[in-house]
């Protein structure tokens, strides 16, 4: 969502709130906040990072229950709150409501609501006449951005914006006066972005539409486009519209008008299309993750069964190979040294000689060597036995889910993709064999962690108390594997497995361990849980300490909800 976008919106937002109490408020999901308007209207806000924006909506959507506390602080901040303003601040990316709230003693008290939309930089405070930050959405803290803290009872910081200015008031002089720096950086939306808030790709391609670019006097041409952007910001002259995808889906609602566009009544009517729509797809997106997750995994489980297969029948036709092996070393026992690692014996192939150098195992006597190739070929025989009976099953199963797999591919909605759910689950596939015992103390180790695959298809791996940390950590993970640790409070240690590509792990499952080591820490009950990550190789043990304890470095932080 743009500044210009949310200058409509704000016009919106004055000509149903201004001069009027707020009703309740409901925060149906983390990071989003709903502000009642009325009977069917309401202030709606997302500052998550994929879905960052702010409009009018209908009824308030249901409130979670149990009620969150933080709920409770922004209902008691902002319930019953009398509109006095609303803004877009220089033409920034931030909305400003202005109330007058009652205190518990029912004194009036000036706040201000400010939603900044900004992409994964979004935030949601409220802040007092003392410009002190009573209750935040998002709490952050220096360890996640260095230019400030947005946490309650510390005065509020401005997004950085440098020497920027506001563009709305430029005349035509200072248009003039400002060209030769706009055009400095070579391409013109450089230099606005440098020295000016507020354009957006949308809104560039808006003014080179309007201007007709490229043309001689782009000065000129490029002023005349954005007066027409002025005005309709000054005299509240919205021409809101929504443009549609080649396959008729919401892409884009805008406030002016736009080639191909259809025309809106308000500007909010097409960001909830556009953003029902994003959702929509985002929710396609991570169930198609999922069953691609599974998918592979049956199929690597049947491809792996398959070659198993075939190394058994290449191992069956060298069983009577190595049956006249030891056969020779039998005939051959004479000329076997102790300890010998190999034998020259003479094998008559079709009435000729023929020098052969047979392997032997030094640690085996010759009889012994010789024991060891019949047994070898007997198993052979005996495994290559059953294997022609397995290989239409599992080559007809291979088939069914290579097809099932094109089948994910092509679907386009939820409904077809829960029909290969269904496939997949009531598939029928070969029962893997049981799993082979523990033999090495890694197999061990792994055998007893939790484990989960991530909706993305990563293995995660917790360690639920401080010896299977340990362990995770020193024995089973990876330099390249993330490490992730609650900070400041006792947790398990989890580790992502990356395959040697930390830096390729998706958000989403980087979120989802993150809630792992949350649900393993003494902070499971909190509402955010700062959870901090780096890679394997910058976490050390502690010389002399406890299981578990260790020190890191080069480490991020993430804040997650445990539940």
């Amino acid at each position: 969502m743009d500044s210009l976008s949310l200058c409509a919106v704000a016009s919106e937002l004055r000509a149903a709130a201004l001069g009027r109490r707020l009703g309740a408020v409901v925060l149906p999901r983390r990071e989003q906040l709903a502000v009642g308007l009325g009977p069917s209207a309401s202030l709606f806000v997302s500052i998550t990072g994929a879905d960052a924006r702010v409009h009018l909506a209908g009824e308030l959507p249901p409130a979670p229950v149990p009620e969150p506390s933080l709920q409770t602080h922004f209902d008691s901040l902002l319930r019953g709150a009398l509109v006095t303003a609303v803004d877009v601040p220089n033409f920034d990316r931030v909305l400003t409501l202005d109330v007058l709230g009652l205190d518990r003693v029912g004194r009036e008290r000036p706040l201000r609501l400010i939603v900044e939309v900004m992409g994964k930089h979004s935030a949601c405070v409220v802040v007092d006449d003392q410009g002190l930050i009573v209750v935040t959405l998002k709490p952050v803290t220096s360890a996640v951005n260095r230019h400030r803290e947005l946490l309650p009872k510390i005065p509020y910081v401005p997004p950085p914006g440098g020497d920027r200015r506001d563009p709305l008031g430029l005349t035509a002089e200072d248009w003039r006066a400002l060209w030769p720096e706009l055009t400095a950086a070579g391409e013109w939306r450089d230099g606005w972005r440098a020295r000016l808030f507020g354009l957006s790709e949308p809104l560039w391609r808006y003014l080179v539409e309007t201007a007709g670019l490229p043309r001689q006097d782009t000065c000129d041409r490029l002023w005349h486009a954005w007066q027409t952007v002025q005005r309709a910001v000054r005299d509240d002259a919205w021409q809101s519209c929504l443009v549609r995808d080649a396959q008729g889906v919401p892409a884009l609602a805008w406030p002016l008008p736009l080639p191909g566009g259809e025309p809106l009544a308000a500007l909010s009517v097409g960001l909830a299309q556009v953003a029902a729509h994003t959702g929509e797809r985002a929710r396609l997106a991570q169930r198609r993750g999922e069953l691609r997750a599974l998918l592979g995994r049956a199929l690597g489980r049947v491809e792996s069964q398959l070659k198993g297969l075939e190394r058994t029948r290449q191992r069956a036709a060298h069983a009577a190979a190595w049956q006249h092996q030891a056969d020779l070393l039998l005939s051959h026992l004479h000329a076997v040294e102790p300890r010998a690692d190999s034998v020259q014996v003479t094998d008559w192939v079709n009435g000729e000689p023929v020098e052969l150098t047979l392997a032997l195992d030094p640690a085996l006597s010759g009889p012994r060597n010789a024991e060891a190739l019949y047994e070898r070929a007997r198993k052979a025989r005996r495994a290559a036995e059953g294997a022609p009976s397995r290989e239409p099953e599992l080559g007809a199963e291979h088939e069914r889910l290579t097809a099932l797999a094109a089948r994910l591919a092509a679907a386009d909605s939820l409904d077809e993709l829960d029909m290969v759910a269904a496939r997949l689950d009531t598939s029928g596939a070969p029962a893997a064999p049981r799993a082979a015992r523990p033999r090495t103390e890694r197999e061990r180790w792994l055998a007893r962690l939790e484990r989960h695959v991530s909706a993305d298809g990563y293995t995660i791996l917790v360690g639920r108390n401080a010896t299977e940390s340990e362990g995770l950590l020193s024995r089973i993970a990876a330099p390249s594997d993330l490490w992730l640790h609650v900070r400041g409070a006792g947790s398990g240690h989890v580790i992502i497995r990356t395959e040697g590509r930390p830096e390729a792990v998706p958000a989403a499952t980087l979120e989802e361990a993150a809630r792992w080591a949350a649900r393993h820490s003494r902070a499971r009950h909190s509402d955010l849980v700062p959870v901090v990550y780096t890679q394997r190789r910058y976490v050390t043990k502690v010389t002399g300490g406890a299981a578990g304890k260790v020190v890191y470095r080069h480490e991020k932080l993430i804040l997650v909800d445990p539940t």
